[in-house]
């Protein structure tokens, strides 16, 4: 059974980043070091969720307050939870930000390089509204993204 809960706990957080090599596989070029990022925990400005499995954590999700409707999302799940169980803890994430965060508009900027990034969006409902160009630094390469959004 797949639950997904908030948390408010940043040491939580930075030990999830640190799994599986989360943090580099997620950050631009120009983002801090894991050692020197400090997650922002303000209730004010975002959501941590996670998703559980079991006892197991299968993932987490920050959720960035754009205005009192819309929140920008970053999902990141572990390889072996990545598929059905993503796609079930979405749907309970995007309810729970409806019910919790009065939230009408979810809105995720995707890599386009990453094909599970594209197919979980697609498993939860995001529509594809736009690209940006070259705006994003991996390994040295600029990559395109999809802007998305789910109502």
């Amino acid at each position: 059974m797949v639950t997904v809960y908030r948390t408010f706990d940043p040491f939580l957080i930075k030990y999830l980043y640190g799994q599986e090599g989360m943090y580099d596989m997620v950050v631009d070029d120009n983002e801090p070091t894991y050692s020197q990022m400090t997650p922002n925990m303000s209730p004010a400005d975002m959501v941590w969720l996670v998703a559980m499995v079991g006892t197991e954590i299968a993932g987490f999700m920050r959720a960035d307050r754009v205005n009192n409707s819309t929140y920008s999302v970053h999902v990141m799940f572990f390889k072996k939870f990545r598929g059905a169980v993503a796609r079930e803890a979405g749907k309970l994430a995007k309810d729970f930000m409806r019910q919790m965060c009065n939230c009408t508009c979810l809105v995720a900027i995707m890599p386009c390089n990453l094909p599970y990034v594209k197919q979980f969006c697609d498993d939860n409902e995001f529509k594809i509204v736009g690209q940006l160009t070259q705006s994003y630094k991996k390994n040295g390469r600029y990559y395109d993204q999809f802007i998305m959004e789910a109502h």
